[in-house]
């Protein structure tokens, strides 16, 4: 039954996406897409965290900070953000949110649709991925069907020592398709939300299956292709 929800849950994100939908190269679409830029930086070397979330209403999160930064993608329904001494904020499916460093903050669902985000931290490494802190002010905990389909970590990654950006997308690759993965000066991560890829870097192909990870290094470009009969849905995040 939960593999049966999660499917339904991955139909949902990549239908309400398409709505907003960015052609790419041939076969390759761009659900969602958005960058946080951190103008502080995040002592390294870097975890980095590739995780999404999903809920219908109400759910709310416990409030935490994070030992470094956060970068959120609504891709399906509306999540709310809410900040200590600032209130909720919406994060609609297509817009991105940046949590600063050490903010308290948690995130939730009002209704009355189902939401879903695709999120990134840059957190200093070895660092817990969340510290709980005790607000009266913050939203009541409450879980509605609240699940994570996937908690990826790349741990010990090269940080930047200053200002850097962090892009997210979701893309959408049709059967038989193949992109090349962009040639930056930092790294890029990869989750597979759903489907299944190869990915050629250097002469070497692997394959990757739903919530598997991997990532690039800077200056390689890798061949993502899809070998599969159904649209391969990946999570990527740029840090650069």
């Amino acid at each position: 039954m939960k593999k049966r929800s999660l499917a339904l849950a991955i139909a949902l994100l990549t239908t309400a996406a398409a709505t907003s939908a960015v052609a790419g190269p041939p076969g390759l679409t761009v659900l969602a897409s958005g960058s946080c830029v951190a103008t502080t930086p995040v002592a390294g070397p870097w975890d980095v965290y590739e995780d999404m979330f999903q809920a219908d209403a109400p759910t709310w999160l416990p409030a935490h900070t994070h030992n470094g930064i956060e970068c959120t993608l609504g891709t399906r329904g509306t999540t709310m953000w809410w900040f200590s001494g600032s209130g909720k904020h919406p994060v609609p499916a297509g817009s991105a949110l940046f949590t600063v460093q050490g903010r308290v903050h948690t995130a939730g669902n009002d209704g009355p649709a189902p939401m879903t985000y695709f999120a990134v931290h840059v957190l200093v490494a070895g660092s817990p991925y969340r510290t709980l802190v005790d607000d009266p002010t913050a939203p009541k905990q409450v879980s509605t069907n609240g699940t994570s389909p996937f908690h990826n970590i790349f741990p010990n990654q090269p940080a930047i020592a200053g200002t850097f950006t962090t892009r997210l997308r979701v893309l959408s690759l049709a059967p038989g398709a193949s992109f090349d993965g962009e040639r930056t000066s930092g790294m890029a991560y990869y989750t597979v939300i759903s489907g299944q890829v190869t990915v050629t870097t250097g002469g070497a192909t692997a394959t990757y299956g739903q919530y598997a990870k991997w990532a690039s290094k800077p200056g390689l470009v890798a061949t993502v292709k899809n070998p599969g009969r159904v649209p391969a849905v990946l999570g990527t995040a740029r840090v650069y």
